[in-house]
């Protein structure tokens, strides 16, 4: 199929990156239980970094390849700017990482807008009860037991009346499990989860099952300030909680104090528990690594002669 300049540069950028992603996410894929065993026992803030990490780190790389190596080459080097044959191999690998990063891209934008419903609709409707280091505290009336941070720019913290009333949490669990959301708060979880649903994922892929369930232990140790009666109340406050909540509902950008049953366990565990985490390697440490290894990259890309010709050879697939 013949294409003009412009259709066989974004065909081109199209199937780089795509496949580009496919192939980092595959290779986490594969190593995944081996990545998973070596930040096991890691520090829960320094675990939520990585795998942070390691779902943005595909879809930039694959970008930025493709926008910073791929397409000036092909610009630089292309002299047809006419009409020219693109192969069907190419244009199908193409229309599908289109269809894929789009469906994404789709998905996250339904999650956001019913993100921002739902918190207009609880500023509207429910009862402002207090405000916890600056954030909204909304009663709504849910007879099911729900505490969570919900929203990106303007968040709020929702409270079900069934943890407000007589029967529900007292003073002492109440503050601590605001504090664990106001953690929440102060390190944007719900902007990295914004973000994040906007990755493509591989089906069977559970990178950010595990994000959330270390982003809410490091909430946890935070909110407990390493005082064990803390530790316990909120461990105790945990599962009290769980127990009265509903079903899953439609995705929203929130922060719950309770996540699925199996990070409960592990979060449960860890406040009871008195094992020391091991010291893992700092965020520094990791970002000068990963600063190291990609301007290695850069400088071999950009050594290198034969982008153009693979660009060409992409173009032409079978």
């Amino acid at each position: 199929m013949t294409l003009p300049y412009t259709l066989r540069l974004i065909c081109l950028l199209a199937v780089v990156t795509g496949a580009l992603h496919a192939a980092l996410q595959g290779a986490l894929a594969a190593n995944a239980r081996r990545v998973t065993r070596r930040l096991r026992g890691w520090p829960a803030r320094q675990r939520e970094r990585v795998l942070l990490l390691v779902q943005m780190g595909p879809p930039v790389a694959a970008l930025l390849f493709a926008g910073a190596f791929c397409a000036p080459e092909y610009l630089r080097h292309e002299a047809n700017h006419a009409t020219e044959g693109v192969s069907w191999a190419c244009l199908t690998a193409a229309c599908a990482a289109l269809v894929w990063f789009g469906a994404t891209a789709a998905s996250g934008m339904r999650v956001w807008l019913r993100t921002v419903r739902l918190t207009r609709a609880c500023r509207r409707a429910a009862t402002v009860v207090r405000r916890h280091a600056g954030i909204p505290v909304l009663a709504v009336s849910e007879s099911e037991a729900v505490l969570a941070l919900a929203g990106v720019r303007r968040p709020v913290i929702l409270v079900s009346q069934a943890l407000l009333g007589s029967d529900g949490l007292d003073e002492a669990a109440l503050q601590v499990a605001l504090d664990h959301e106001r953690v929440h708060a102060l390190r944007r979880d719900n902007w990295k989860l914004l973000a994040l649903q906007f990755v493509p994922r591989l089906p069977g892929s559970d990178w950010l099952e595990q994000w959330q369930i270390a982003a809410d232990c490091a909430a946890d140790d935070d909110a407990a300030q390493g005082d064990v009666e803390r530790r316990l109340l909120l461990a105790e406050t945990l599962v009290r909680v769980a127990r009265g909540a509903g079903p899953r509902r439609p995705p929203v950008l929130c922060t719950a104090l309770t996540s699925g049953e199996a990070g409960l366990q592990e979060r449960v565990e860890r406040l009871m528990g008195d094992r020391a985490e091991a010291r893992g390697t700092s965020g520094a440490t990791i970002a000068a690594m990963a600063m190291i290894a990609a301007a290695a990259l850069a400088a071999a890309l950009s050594a290198s002669p034969w982008i153009y010709g693979v660009c060409e050879r992409i173009l032409h697939l079978g």
